[in-house]
């Protein structure tokens, strides 16, 4: 997906999710929390948990228009208008949290989509919130995000049973 939260005609780059964060470890070594991979292992369990609950409705936006490159890691389209409606990027660090300016793809993305409702960033411990021309940045530990995640999807699941 492009910046404009269009279908590229030909992609060029994607990510690749094991669906399952423990087979990292058991093919490599396993990792601890200050590991430089533990922000892709944070972003896969995010990831598994989204793809095993069923929801495959968002997509991986990543652009290079010469020297600007740029991603965000899960968007969400409306699939009758096409518009990207929620984001989230996926983070395993405060940094962010205490200079939000420096999510320079983020920013990007959002100043060309306005359709966009709802910005999720994780962190490891800040919650927060930052409010950018293109809205308001909610700040949320990666731990309350994957908690949410699932009471989301368990309650999805049960109403959709009920009917």
């Amino acid at each position: 997906m492009h910046k404009n939260a269009k279908r590229m005609q030909r992609v060029t780059s994607f990510k690749i999710y094991l669906t399952n964060p423990s087979l990292r470890c058991a093919l490599f070594t396993p990792i601890k929390e200050d590991d430089e991979f533990i922000g892709s292992m944070v972003e896969t369990a995010v990831f598994s948990q989204w793809i095993q609950g069923g929801k495959t409705d968002f997509f991986y936006a990543n652009w290079a228009k010469g020297r600007t490159k740029g991603e965000v890691d899960i968007v969400w389209v409306d699939m009758a208008t096409q518009k990207a409606v929620s984001v989230a990027e996926i983070k395993w660090t405060d940094r962010f949290a205490e200079n939000p300016t420096e999510l320079k793809s983020l920013h990007t993305f959002l100043s060309s989509n306005h359709s966009v409702r709802k910005i999720f960033v994780t962190s490891k411990t800040r919650f927060g919130k930052y409010d950018t021309p293109e809205g308001k940045i909610l700040f949320i530990p990666v731990a309350i995000y994957s908690y949410w995640i699932s009471n989301f999807l368990y309650h999805s699941k049960k109403s959709n049973s009920l009917q």
